[in-house]
């Protein structure tokens, strides 16, 4: 139920905003491209990984006033944000999706251990360290394809 709330609330929003500075990696973002929602986070940690500046949002200094801005520019042109949703939704899938992971991960994997049959053990141990998060990225997707 608060799954489906979040994922509700994430179809209903013009756009997220990710106030945290130097956060590890951080589902958030990724999961509100995911949505068809641009990101507005901090120009810090994860989100430079993950949102993609003026394209799929904004990436801010960290304060108020700039992020006043960014979310300013969105609300006065929707059709700007629906674009930078479309964005999100294709760069998630493109950098993020399973079979992007699968293949980063077996070429990690190969480098380590010069191929062969120690990449695929690699890979397994890898895999069942990484399940957790890719069931629950997973079952975000569902949820969000059946509210869309």
């Amino acid at each position: 139920p608060l799954f489906a709330l979040y994922s509700w609330i994430l179809h209903k929003a013009l756009c997220v905003v990710y106030t945290p500075e130097n956060e590890h990696f951080g589902i958030v973002p990724v999961e509100s491209m995911y949505s068809k929602r641009p990101v507005i986070a901090a120009d810090s940690g994860g989100p430079l990984e993950s949102v993609s500046h003026d394209r799929t949002g904004y990436l801010c200094k960290p304060q108020p006033e700039v992020f006043a801005t960014a979310l300013q520019s969105l609300v006065m042109d929707k059709s700007r944000a629906a674009a930078m949703g479309e964005a999100g939704r294709a760069h998630v899938l493109e950098k993020f999706s399973l079979d992007t992971f699968q293949a980063q991960l077996s070429k990690v994997c190969e480098d380590r251990t010069g191929g062969g049959e120690r990449t695929n053990s690699c890979c397994v141990r890898m895999y069942m360290l990484l399940l957790p998060v890719l069931l629950c990225l997973c079952f975000f997707m569902l949820v969000v394809n059946q509210l869309l």
